[in-house]
């Protein structure tokens, strides 16, 4: 059902976006982390593969336009997306999209009161990425 409704917002955003990308590209990458999160949760690396790579477009084209607010958004998608591609075998660009989460973050916590750094489900964003990180330098 969740991942029903996520892809139903996604495909009403993207025709907003298309329409106004201003005012609507920030929910639509929201919505396709969700989305591709939501994928990932349910084993589904295929299917959230797309989602994932086209939220960490939006959000790289929104962070070079606005500057940080948005840099929190891009790294947890980029954290889901370096786990995407462990599943699906490319190690190679897990460890590239993780070392870009971790740099995007470390950023943040040094320039705003750092808080518990967490993923939607809760889960502490900085331990899988070193554990993905580590792994691949070691095959």
């Amino acid at each position: 059902m969740v991942v029903t409704v996520t892809r139903r917002s996604a495909e009403i955003l993207d025709r907003l976006a298309k329409q106004n990308p201003k005012a609507f590209d920030e929910e639509l990458a929201i919505s396709l982390y969700i989305l591709g999160s939501a994928y990932s949760r349910m084993g589904k690396p295929h299917e959230a593969l797309g989602p994932a790579e086209r939220a960490a477009e939006i959000f790289q084209r929104l962070d070079k336009q606005t500057g940080t607010p948005l840099e929190e958004g891009s790294a947890h998608n980029l954290k889901n997306l370096g786990g995407i591609y462990w599943k699906l075998g490319r190690p190679d660009d897990a460890c590239r999209v993780a070392q870009r989460a971790r740099e995007i973050l470390e950023r943040l916590t040094k320039s705003t009161v750092a808080s518990p750094v967490v993923n939607p489900a809760g889960e502490d964003i900085f331990q899988p990425q070193a554990t993905i990180i580590t792994t691949a330098r070691t095959k």
